[in-house]
């Protein structure tokens, strides 16, 4: 089983679409899923992303999977707007905890920290989300193995982005994702 988890509608849209993906529910998340994907819509922050990982491994489960996590990032100047990334370092800017993950060789590799309120510059790491560490320390509990993977959606400028810009930034990484996906189908 796949496993899909998305922040906003916007970064769901092209993947729902892409693989024919059917509502399943509306509450406590939005869900859709066919036989062998199920995507959640969690909600930005870590709070929200934990539950609706925590929601849909709880739903459809499965010894054998993969979690994936499709979404937009702040990231430095040296990522083109658009760039998608794998995140191989995972850190939380609460707790501190780091989580070193395994990454696709496929693309280009990035660490990431997530944090609470939006950024305006970060100095340590590459990328900054706010729902990252906590997708994948909900994942490891399950043992389902995480991916991250994000699409650079700004370079730490959040008023620049716009919501209908957040589809196109994924929809424009749907082959990627496709071939990446369909490596655990």
């Amino acid at each position: 089983m796949i496993y899909i988890v998305t922040a906003l509608y916007a970064e769901a849209v092209p993947v729902i679409e892409k693989f024919s993906l059917k509502p399943v529910q509306k509450k406590p998340f939005a869900l859709f899923a066919t036989e062998n994907i199920a995507l959640v819509v969690s909600g930005i922050g870590k709070i929200s992303a934990a539950a609706a990982v925590a929601h849909i491994l709880t739903i459809y489960p499965s010894e054998k999977g993969k979690i994936f996590n499709i979404g937009i990032a702040a990231g430095r100047e040296s990522f083109d707007i658009g760039e998608i990334v794998c995140i191989e370092k995972s850190v939380d800017s609460c707790s501190n905890k780091v989580f070193h993950l395994k990454p696709t060789p496929k693309i280009k590799k990035a660490s990431c920290i997530t944090v609470s309120t939006e950024m305006k510059k970060t100095i340590k790491y590459d990328l900054a989300d706010m729902e990252a560490s906590a997708i994948v320390e909900v994942a490891k509990k399950f043992r389902i193995q995480p991916v991250l993977l994000k699409v650079i959606s700004d370079h730490f400028e959040p008023e620049k982005i716009k919501k209908e810009s957040v589809s196109d930034l994924i929809l424009k990484n749907m082959n990627i994702i496709e071939k990446l996906l369909k490596e655990y189908l």
